[in-house]
């Protein structure tokens, strides 16, 4: 009976794998009828009127149009470990320009995966596109659920990378007063709070994140109550330590660029529009990038037909934040 429970899941992954998407990111499937479907449809038809989209069953498959093979190679990328826990280590890899001279602004992005999955691959487009362009890229991994990791954890090991590009930054000519994070999904509320929580960052760039773990007037599937990541987080204060919207300074507060899909099912595109008010609100500088009918990890290459006009637009928005 095991045998049978593991070789009908790794049928589950290997379909599910090889599936395709539609140019919303949404994953086609065929129905017992034979007839073409969507994923976690009923769980679509709740927030968009899937009968306005004429191609939900077309898939998409990625062509460059206004991003070259080119622009991705005017970096030098470098490997590095900065936390051994001895059993496994975190690594980060750091994307200098080449094309033009530093000191360089940078950002560190903070890869998604539900706290599950994902790696430091996560945002390597996005990094070498924008470090072909003079903004350096930091990526890093962090301990997952199953090495452990939770969301103090995390924020511990977001804190010592951060120390260890301050170490290493005279030599990789970066300029620590032009700092930023950028995260997607599980990785979002991590970034956001590291930036929030240190003053010598200038922006945030969210794809797809959670900004208010107690806002509960529209929920996704992600994350579930029993979340392992949040052990220490269950409820109400202690929710609230976590989420970057209730920790924005009140003076000068960093910039903030949002993205996000109203069929978002995962995480709820309101989350981002209740981090952009409260920004606004401090006084500071905020965008929020808001597509309709896109689902979640949109912004990702193969994923979606937005992926890069959504990256290009992150790099308009740090190159004018970097350089005012």
């Amino acid at each position: 009976m095991k045998r049978v429970i593991i070789i009908m899941a790794l049928l589950y992954v290997s379909v599910h794998a090889m599936a395709q998407r539609n140019r919303y990111g949404m994953t086609i499937i065929k129905q017992q009828s034979g007839d073409c479907g969507i994923d976690r449809q009923a769980e679509f038809e709740k927030l968009i009127d899937l009968t306005t989209l004429t191609d939900l069953c077309t898939p998409y498959k990625y062509a460059a149009e206004k991003i070259t093979h080119q622009d991705y190679n005017g970096c030098k990328t470098s490997s590095f470990v900065y936390k051994d826990y001895g059993a496994y280590q975190l690594k980060m890899e750091v994307d200098i320009p080449t094309h033009s001279n530093g000191p360089y602004p940078f950002i560190i992005y903070v890869h998604g995966g539900g706290w599950a999955n994902g790696s430091l691959n996560g945002f390597a487009n996005q990094s070498k596109f924008l470090a072909t362009r003079g903004i350096a890229g930091v990526r890093i991994s962090y301990s997952l659920k199953k090495q452990q990791g939770h969301f103090d954890m995390g924020m511990e090991e977001l804190e010592a990378a951060y120390q260890f590009v301050k170490l290493h930054a005279q030599e990789w000519n970066l300029d620590l007063t032009r700092l930023g994070y950028a995260g997607g999904s599980a990785g979002a509320p991590l970034a956001s709070l590291a930036t929030v929580k240190n003053k010598n960052c200038k922006l945030f760039i969210g794809a797809n994140g959670i900004y208010d773990f107690t806002y509960t007037a529209h929920t996704g599937s992600f994350p579930s109550g029993s979340n392992s990541y949040l052990k220490n987080h269950q409820s109400g204060d202690k929710l609230k330590e976590i989420s970057a919207m209730h920790h924005i300074p009140k003076e000068n507060p960093p910039a903030v660029a949002l993205f996000h899909g109203t069929a978002d099912v995962t995480i709820p595109y309101q989350q981002s529009l209740l981090f952009y008010d409260a920004v606004t609100k401090k006084g500071g500088l905020a965008e929020k990038h808001i597509f309709p009918n896109y689902s979640h990890t949109f912004y990702n290459k193969d994923v979606s037909d937005k992926y890069e006009d959504i990256t290009i637009a992150m790099y308009n928005f740090a190159n004018k934040i970097f350089n005012k």
